[in-house]
């Protein structure tokens, strides 16, 4: 018998699982994958955002900079390996300068400390290699990058040590509630029994939820694609470069990643089923978008790395039954 058990070991099942285990509870992560981490959890952006892009009247806008301090204590206790390097939105007219006036307001609500709209010339000072044509940017000094695999990988680490128990390819397939006690059936026929169920499945939140109550959301997939360079080819790039959002994305982004790859993308092509796909024509236009943030020389398509894709929900979700 289990207190919780845990589906899902992407990065909310894995963050849960790390902070439960802190007490004296039996803990039970469910994955269907080979490792955990396989999901929208190892293949993203890996921004640790800075906490203006969303409004205060979101629970977003209202969390996202307490998460954002909080990384560097979290790098020290786990070492996955967090980089504050900063980040850059771009404006390339006075319409871009307008939403930049906007995030700046989002920003000072959502109590941020470290934000302000830099000119064309502090602008070049702390990023060389910036495209000529961007007049001016809302700078974060405290956003930064991280290895998000490895910061999956960590936070369940630190929750076996703690006593939480993981089982691998160990999709749940039913789920069934007798008086106060789940029945959770694996894919192997395992049946295991717990008192609480937390559904952190991401992509497959509403499957998982029909099993258990009449669900009221539905999860429709956004696919991302990105280019990634060779090692060593982020050397270039000092901070995360956004251009000014759209409705659906916060734009084609250009920067390093932890581990010193450049890195060009995502698009936000909404989807009836998940495709992990690369598509080059979608490649072509991430490569053409991201060209417009920084100058000629900074992309080289000779030092390519294999693309990637990424799927994300439209819904955040997870959930506690009891």
């Amino acid at each position: 018998m289990y207190d919780v058990i845990i589906i899902g070991a992407g990065v909310s099942g894995a963050s849960i699982a790390r902070r439960l285990s802190r007490y004296k509870l039996n803990i039970l992560i469910l994955e269907k994958e080979l490792d955990v981490s396989m999901g929208a959890s190892k293949a993203n952006s890996a921004i640790v955002h800075g906490g203006y892009a969303e409004s205060h009247d979101e629970l977003r806008g209202r969390i996202c900079y307490k998460g954002r301090v909080e990384f560097n204590k979290l790098n020290q206790e786990l070492n996955f390996g967090f980089l504050e390097n900063g980040s850059l939105v771009l404006a390339f007219d006075e319409d871009d300068k307008k939403e930049l006036e906007k995030l700046y307001k989002m920003g000072l609500e959502n109590d941020l400390d470290d934000i302000e709209i830099i000119d064309q010339k502090k602008l070049r000072e702390i990023e060389p290699n910036v495209s000529d044509d961007a007049i001016a940017a809302l700078y974060c000094k405290g956003a930064g990058v991280c290895s998000p695999y490895e910061y999956v990988i960590a936070l369940v680490e630190n929750a076996i040590e703690n006593g939480a128990k993981l089982k691998l390819q160990s999709e749940v397939v039913d789920i069934k509630k007798n008086g106060e006690i789940f029945k959770v059936k694996t894919s192997d026929d395992n049946v295991y029994e717990g008192k609480f169920v937390i559904n952190a499945s991401g992509l497959n939140g509403a499957k998982v939820s029909s099993m258990i109550t009449e669900t009221d959301f539905t999860i429709h997939p956004r696919s991302g694609e990105y280019l990634l360079m060779q090692k060593g080819t982020g050397e270039k790039i000092k901070q995360v470069l956004f251009q000014t959002p759209s409705p659906k994305s916060k734009g084609i982004l250009v920067t390093r990643t932890y581990h010193n790859n450049l890195l060009l993308g995502p698009d936000a092509i909404d989807e009836e089923e998940i495709d992990l796909g690369t598509h080059i024509e979608r490649l072509a236009e991430i490569y053409k978008l991201g060209k417009k943030s920084v100058k000629d020389d900074v992309i080289d398509l000779k030092k390519i790395h294999p693309f990637f894709c990424r799927a994300k929900t439209c819904i955040i979700n997870w959930r506690f039954y009891y």
